[in-house]
């Protein structure tokens, strides 16, 4: 389970600890779930409700943990949550939040900034900078040259005197740096600096899936609300971001499995959340 308002089947791997969610299975190119038009139904209080239920009595039995995680990992519910689906003495005792329990998942919204640019931007760096090689290959056509990367973090300490200090950090060598950065640093690099960065320097689809998740990150983070058209536009660039993602980088193979982190799933809920 990868969100909270739908479920996706993960996949584990022995050798990792990470569980990861594909699109489609690479053994039986079986479809798991679609970007467009996705027919997963959404999670509801009353499922989530069920799932607790189903999980609590083998975590109050003292059931072995071999047998608990299974069960949890289905449904991606761990027992009772105040919040989600409280226990009978809870809703006893906490009866204003009755509201959020009615509402169901969508009560707790994800942290968008973080999400996005903690997560996305950064596994969408890696491949490009050639810091996340596949069976060590280093001709996959989307990674741009050492010397180029370099380049970048020459061109962008370059440009600090442009970017009051006031408003924020200094601007950083990507190259020399990238796994210091925090929010703040991607945010500066996929609204501005990565467009006129990676222009001519990758293919064409690849700079087109970046300047997607660009145009959606400039009407999520901005400190003011967003109208029915824009959740629109920001819903039509997620989808191409995801799906163009899965097709051109993930490329559906066992050996690319480590691309399909849960938070890629994640990113169809934002939408929902707006």
């Amino acid at each position: 389970m990868s969100c909270f308002l739908r479920i996706f089947k993960g996949v584990d791997v022995p050798t990792s600890s990470y569980s990861y969610y594909q699109s489609k299975n690479p053994s039986n190119r079986r479809i798991l779930f679609k970007v467009h038009d996705c027919t997963v139904p959404r999670r509801s209080a009353a499922s989530i409700a069920a799932s607790a239920a189903e999980v609590e009595p083998a975590r109050e039995s003292g059931r072995s943990v071999a047998f608990q995680t299974p069960l949890e990992q289905e449904s991606g519910v761990k027992g009772y949550s105040l919040f989600f689906e409280p226990t009978p003495e809870a809703r006893a005792g906490y009866p204003h939040l009755q509201h959020l329990w009615d509402i169901g998942p969508t009560a707790a919204p994800y942290d968008t900034m973080h999400l996005v640019l903690l997560n996305f931007v950064p596994h969408l760096w890696k491949p490009f900078a050639g810091l996340k090689l596949v069976n060590k290959k280093k001709d996959d056509e989307y990674i741009i040259h050492k010397a180029t990367v370099a380049l970048f973090g020459q061109e962008l300490a370059g440009a600090r005197h442009t970017v009051p200090r006031a408003q924020a950090r200094p601007v950083r060598n990507i190259d020399a740096h990238h796994k210091l950065f925090k929010a703040v640093d991607w945010m500066h690099f996929i609204q501005y600096s990565g467009e006129v960065l990676l222009v001519g320097r990758i293919p064409g689809a690849f700079y087109d899936i970046s300047m997607a998740l660009s145009r959606a990150c400039r009407l999520l983070l901005r400190p003011r609300g967003v109208t029915k058209v824009e959740i629109e536009a920001i819903d039509k660039d997620s989808k191409y971001f995801v799906a163009n993602f899965y097709d051109n980088i993930y490329r559906g193979t066992a050996e690319r499995l480590p691309f399909c982190l849960s938070t890629m799933t994640t990113l169809r809920d934002i939408v929902h959340l707006l």
